[in-house]
């Protein structure tokens, strides 16, 4: 979980490369008799596998050969910064075009004097970047490496939210599930050198694919910046956007409010307990919750439309959990909580729907299901209903994680330059699906058990686009119109969602 480790160059126009390496001579893309050193020492974090190349995501740390003349003011730029740019800078009268060039960044003295500059932005592979002290006439260019590292974001505190109380959280996806070890690496951030503790996961013990920084005591600072480099718990190097958090948080609501029927507080949430799960949807002010139940763990940020599902537990049990919750004000609770499991049900949920083929219609327009349950369901006497017409499903023993697609008696697997379904897909013919077929300006559609339970629903989406389907972002999202997007392509029938947003 450590940043790379600071090395010294002690001559202009070099620069840190592998710690095994030490400094290496750079060689400037272009210009070069425009760009002779001027007593500028460079160091970049985290140091680049080959000297003329950047990491995506980068910090660089400028010193001077002079210990009594530090380097006061640098700039990031898109491109090579020539002599008449740097000229142009330092009279601060910079072109239209060189201002648009300009990388916002942030910037401050670091733990050994020298100036960090840090860039708000990820740089895309290919393209050059440069870095330059204007005052001194001095640049350095770099081309952005291939990169194939995971990207971690920031998940808490919420985006939305803005202001954060001393607890930020970067993940792969969230939510994660799983344990993660507990052990944390002293960290300073920027830009007030803050000390703080750099952990694995979302909070102790809890989230894979996620890294988090706390604070060490004494007040929490206005900003920080993120490291542009750290290690997960399985040992992966990972970048993290380099977006800074700023702002603090002044006042926030009390973070437990009242379920509504039919479900259980567990922490900052209410939970629908069912078979073999438990849902736990979020409430109005968000909240970072870990859950401990069954022998599973799982950590995250529910929402009413993305709730947590806790999965594997035995139908018909009595269970009893542990939580942990964050709230926006930074204020830590711990508390345990049981459940009561139900007896098996099924769990088949309208995954994708095609209104709008590249092929005739209704002929080409298909309904996928998906079984997210534990057990094989009987689809037999089901019914898939708009607003004007149910179709009775016919008899199809439904395996767990299969897909099926409710198709027309005239559809044609990949006709009409349609995707055909993945091969081995299911397909269970009727009649006719919906009143005239399936509307692309968006209707309705419902799937309903044998006892008229409403098992699955799509909400009015519309589909204007040939090919593209409306597709849920996950099958144990929720059925509101936020938990679907575009499928692109012809979808993807018998397989998993690709969407965009």
């Amino acid at each position: 979980m450590k940043m790379n480790p600071r090395l010294s160059c002690v001559a202009a126009g070099m620069v840190a490369a592998l710690p095994s390496q030490g400094c290496v001579e750079l060689k400037p893309l272009g210009n070069s008799a425009e760009q002779p050193p001027a007593g500028v020492l460079v160091q970049v974090d985290p140091p680049p596998d080959d000297p003329l190349e950047l990491a995506p995501i980068v910090q660089f740390h400028l010193g001077s050969e002079d210990p009594a003349s530090e380097v006061q003011e640098a700039v990031v730029a898109r491109g090579e910064l020539s002599s008449h740019d740097l000229e142009a800078l330092a009279a601060g009268q910079p072109s239209p075009s060189l201002k648009r060039r300009l990388v916002d960044s942030v910037s401050w003295r670091g733990r050994d004097g020298e100036l960090v500059i840090a860039p708000k932005t990820a740089f895309e592979a290919a393209e050059a970047v440069s870095v330059g002290v204007p005052s001194r006439g001095w640049s350095r260019a770099w081309t952005v490496a291939d990169d194939a590292l995971p990207r971690l974001t920031r998940v808490w505190p919420v985006a939305a939210e803005g202001a954060w109380a001393g607890h930020a959280v970067w993940c792969e996806a969230q939510p994660s599930t799983g344990w993660t070890p507990s052990t944390t690496t002293q960290m300073w951030l920027g830009p007030d050198l803050s000390p703080g503790r750099l952990g694995a996961g979302m909070m102790e013990g809890f989230g894979p694919g996620c890294v988090y920084w706390d604070p060490a005591g004494g007040p929490i600072p206005s900003m920080i910046v993120p490291p542009p480099r750290v290690e997960l718990e399985d040992g992966r190097a990972a970048r993290i956007e380099p977006e800074p958090i700023s702002g603090l948080v002044t006042a926030a609501g009390e973070p437990v409010g009242e379920c509504g029927a039919g479900r259980t507080p567990i922490g900052a949430g209410c939970a629908e307990v069912h078979d073999d799960r438990v849902v736990l949807f979020g409430q109005s002010t968000p909240a970072l919750i870990a859950v401990e139940i069954g022998g599973k763990r799982i950590c995250g940020i529910p929402t009413q439309d993305m709730p947590m599902v806790i999965r594997g537990l035995v139908p018909n049990q009595r269970n009893e959990g542990m939580v942990t919750f964050i709230d926006g004000a930074g204020r830590r609770y711990e508390g345990g909580f049981a459940v009561r499991t139900g007896a098996p049900e099924p769990h088949v949920v309208i995954n994708e729907v095609m209104a709008n083929p590249a092929g005739p219609e209704p002929d080409q327009e298909w309904v996928e299901l998906y079984n997210d349950g534990a057990s094989a369901v009987e689809l037999g006497g089901w019914q898939l209903e708009d607003t004007g017409l149910g179709a009775e499903l016919p008899p199809w023993e439904l395996a767990p994680g299969g897909f099926a697609l409710v198709v027309n008696d005239a559809y044609q697997e990949g006709g009409w330059g349609d995707r055909a379904p993945v091969p081995g897909t299911p397909l269970l013919r009727v009649p006719q699906l919906g009143k005239g077929g399936l509307s692309n300006t968006g209707e309705p559609l419902r799937l309903l058990r044998l006892d008229g339970f409403v098992a699955s629903m799509v909400p009015a989406i519309p589909s204007p686009r040939q090919s593209e389907s409306v597709a849920r972002i996950a099958p144990d999202a929720s059925d509101k119109p936020s938990s679907f997007q575009p499928g692109r392509d012809g979808g993807t029938p018998g397989a998993w969602n690709t969407t965009t947003p």
